[in-house]
């Protein structure tokens, strides 16, 4: 039987040959791009803090200075052990666990879409992730482990409807290693409601992620168990008591590092009531609705709220939604243009706080620049809930047509993407990626 490229195309497709290719492709480019770019401030913390506790253990640790709860504690050890026997760079092999995370949210993209609309959108959902700059601009520049964050709120949720143990477990490891993963918990109590769990297995989710946060701390304290991990949480969450710590959101029209402020006026207070809003109000409205992947929704409303509205946000902290925005938009087309939007403006807030921390406190952007970038993203995120509120409606809903939906737009005049246009969409998503990458490759500076 003769096979055209098409046949071919779909041959690969059918094989997840694809998706494995992007993610060698991806894990390429990021690779490529380790040396450059690398905020040495946070990667010899690290690396420090992997040396210490080779060298001195775990016990003693905290007797000096992190922020850090002991998950990412635990991967440093065994980097630093791996340098040891391993001639890998320090500026690979520390981004490696960033890295790795990216490969992993692409391939779960993949897995994620894959069931909800099929392996075609699948697969441009994982490329809208691996190949954004964004994604790149953290794990394979910065060297920071935000990635991390994201992929354990995605297993969270997807593991939830699996494994609940999985689901539990990854919770509380996620937290364990970034406390901004606790995010994801309103949207497991989202779908514990939507399959009507039963309050025995709730609680056996709860036990579980609370005795794996227990048995984490195990090594580090000294003294009354509780007391230390109540200690350590609140070191953590009291880091950098100000609104905007170069974080292009709703407080950096005030300005950056300006005081939370006390009493009514607490601005802490206040993010938190805004975004406990925002998502309780979205909550109520994704759950009564029939949206397919109504839960990922919530998810990207729910992290970029908090980049947003909360206090103490850095610039870094609005890319675990881009897991979440990177799968809606294969749901529903709308959303590409504010995870595109969302993504630019993220990629200005890194080169902008990667320059005022390299070059003496250099503001890159004017005052007035800034809060374009602020009005910009909120926005984006107006337009998000938009997207997340409205009915699904078919000219307007996925990429991925029903049989049903289809017939119904061929009598309209509209028709689904063809395979042959979903290989042109991937191969400018690609094209996309390297000239954005390389046109100002010498930005940031090494």
């Amino acid at each position: 039987m003769k096979i055209n490229k098409y046949n071919f195309f779909m041959t690969m497709q059918g094989s997840a040959s694809i998706i494995l290719l992007l993610i060698l492709l991806a894990f390429g480019i990021r690779i490529f791009f380790t040396p450059f770019g690398t905020l040495e401030l946070d990667q010899n913390t690290f690396i420090a803090w992997g040396n210490n506790l080779a060298k001195a253990g775990f016990r003693d640790f905290y007797t000096g200075w992190s922020d850090y709860l002991p998950g990412y504690l635990y991967i440093l050890f065994v980097l630093t052990k791996i340098s040891w026997l391993l001639p890998i760079p320090n500026e690979i092999l520390f981004k490696l666990p960033a890295i790795f995370s990216d490969l992993a949210i692409g391939f779960l993209l993949y897995q994620i879409i894959k069931e909800l609309k099929g392996k075609k959108l699948g697969i441009i959902a994982a490329a809208f992730y691996l190949f954004n700059p964004a994604v790149i601009s953290n794990s394979s520049l910065w060297g920071q482990v935000d990635s991390l964050t994201a992929l354990f709120s995605l297993l969270t949720v997807w593991c939830l409807t699996k494994n609940i143990y999985l689901s539990s477990f990854f919770l509380s490891a996620g937290f364990l290693i970034k406390p901004q993963a606790a995010l994801a918990a309103p949207l497991v109590f989202f779908l514990m409601l939507r399959n009507k769990w039963r309050l025995r297995k709730i609680l056996c989710y709860l036990l579980l992620a609370l005795g794996v946060l227990i048995v984490a701390f195990l090594p580090f304290y000294s003294g009354n168990l509780l007391d230390f991990i109540y200690e350590r949480i609140s070191a953590t969450l009291s880091q950098y008591p100000y609104t905007s710590i170069n974080a292009f959101n709703f407080w950096a029209l005030k300005g950056f590092w300006q005081g939370e402020g006390s009493g009514f006026f607490n601005t802490s207070f206040w993010g938190i009531v805004i975004s406990g809003v925002i998502g309780s109000v979205s909550f109520v409205k994704l759950y009564k609705s029939n949206k397919p992947g109504a839960v990922y929704y919530l998810a990207a409303i729910v992290f970029v709220a908090n980049f947003l509205f909360f206090t103490r946000i850095h610039e870094r902290h609005l890319l675990p939604s881009f897991a979440f925005l990177s799968l809606i938009s294969v749901l529903d087309w709308r959303a590409c243009f504010l995870y595109i939007g969302l993504s630019l403006t993220y990629v200005f807030n890194i080169v902008y706080s990667y320059t005022w921390i390299t070059k003496d406190f250099k503001e890159l952007f004017s005052g007035d620049l800034v809060k374009v970038f602020v009005v910009t993203n909120l926005a984006l995120f107006g337009n998000l809930l938009v997207v997340s509120y409205q009915k699904v409606h078919l000219f307007l809903s996925s990429w991925s047509l029903t049989a049903r939906s289809v017939a119904r737009a061929k009598e309209a005049g509209a028709t689904d993407i063809p395979g042959k246009t979903a290989t042109r969409l991937l191969v400018l998503i690609l094209i996309f990626t390297a000239i954005t990458r390389l046109f100002y490759l010498h930005q940031p500076e090494k």
